[in-house]
């Protein structure tokens, strides 16, 4: 019963308690209202004070008490090791913020072989070359080795002045960092940089030689071949004659008749491509394959073949040809043997 009656008492008490009751001389009209209020201020002025001190007591006796130490010396093992002991309480800040790539990255840079070759020397083009290369056909190989061998001498000393360029940006870009880095973060960085500057120098020699067939077709630029277009002297008269330049056209047997009547393969139109080898018609049948290519409408007449090269393909320019080509037959012995059957000054020619 008296626990009862205590309980009661406290209960009470604590309902009631008040801090702001004014002293016994202050006359202070002791409304229910204000008491009320007097009340929820004593609550609320009794709790933060219970925070207040638990906050002080957590951070004096709890939070522990951070001590600086300083090591010199330091050595990439001994690094890694702190930063395993400490991680992110651990401050190592550099004494130099900025260093260049040259001085702490090595690039190898490896090209393709053809482009160190004989394939691109100066003897290996001019055994290429035929006079009367225009007076093959547009598949034919001997019609386009010739000027696809200068381009591929062209790109290959193109691309290594290139990539040098991009090697010396390489060189030239900084890692910037205020804090000393495990060397997995530096590599990281490092080579995510160079696949940056890597990817944007494939859209850079890209874009240069999609804008250069853009600009071939665009502006109907004629080969000297006649691959792309031909070139016919007409006689009206005695004395009056006409040039007439008409595109050649790409043309299969098994194509229907609304690509004849639309010439939708026209080399002004699209760049198509076939198989480079080496060709010859029948007597007669000349005239029409100067216009379409590699058959001609209306005709089972064919060109015969005596030959494939291997990777190389042919189609409105030798330059739209040799950015298809995968070059195999350059890697394949017997491929360059048949070579010499129809160019014969590649027999003063020493491969190796």
């Amino acid at each position: 019963m008296n626990i009862k009656v205590l309980i009661r008492w406290l209960y009470e008490k604590i309902l009631t308690y008040n801090l702001f009751i004014p002293e016994d001389n202050e006359e202070v009209n002791h409304t229910p209202v204000t008491i009320q209020h007097q009340r929820y201020a004593t609550r609320l002025y009794i709790l933060l004070l219970i925070l207040s001190v638990y906050v002080i007591f957590f951070t004096v006796f709890v939070d522990p008490q951070t001590e600086t130490v300083t090591i010199s010396d330091i050595t990439p093992s001994l690094f890694d090791q702190l930063r395993h002991d400490h991680g992110e309480t651990l401050s190592c800040p550099c004494s130099t913020t900025i260093i260049s790539y040259e001085n702490f990255v090595l690039n190898t840079l490896s090209t393709d072989p053809i482009c160190s070759s004989i394939f691109v020397s100066k003897q290996w083009i001019q055994s290429l070359y035929i006079p009367f290369a225009s007076s093959f056909l547009v598949m034919d190989f001997r019609t386009t080795a010739y000027s696809q061998f200068e381009l591929l001498a062209a790109f290959c000393s193109f691309s290594q002045e290139f990539v040098s360029q991009v090697l010396t940006d390489i060189d030239q870009q900084q890692l910037l960092t205020i804090e000393l880095l495990v060397e997995d973060e530096v590599r990281s960085q490092v080579i995510e940089n160079i696949k940056l500057i890597r990817a944007s120098t494939y859209v850079q020699i890209s874009s240069s030689l999609n804008f250069m067939q853009i600009i071939t077709q665009s502006s109907s630029l004629i080969s000297a071949l006649n691959t792309n277009a031909h070139l016919s002297i007409t006689e009206e008269d005695n004395e009056t004659f006409y040039l007439a330049i008409s595109p050649t056209i790409y043309y299969r047997k098994n194509m229907p008749l609304f690509v004849f009547d639309t010439d939708i393969y026209s080399c002004n139109l699209v760049n198509s491509l076939v198989p480079s080898g080496f060709y010859s018609i029948p007597y007669g049948f000349g005239d029409l394959f100067d216009d379409y290519w590699p058959d001609i409408p209306f005709s089972q007449t064919s060109p015969n073949i005596s030959g494939v090269v291997d990777g190389f393909l042919s189609g409105c320019t030798p330059f739209d040809g040799l950015l298809a080509s995968t070059l195999d037959c350059l890697y394949s012995d017997q491929c360059l043997e048949q070579l010499v059957d129809y160019f014969p000054n590649l027999n003063e020619v020493c491969i190796s």
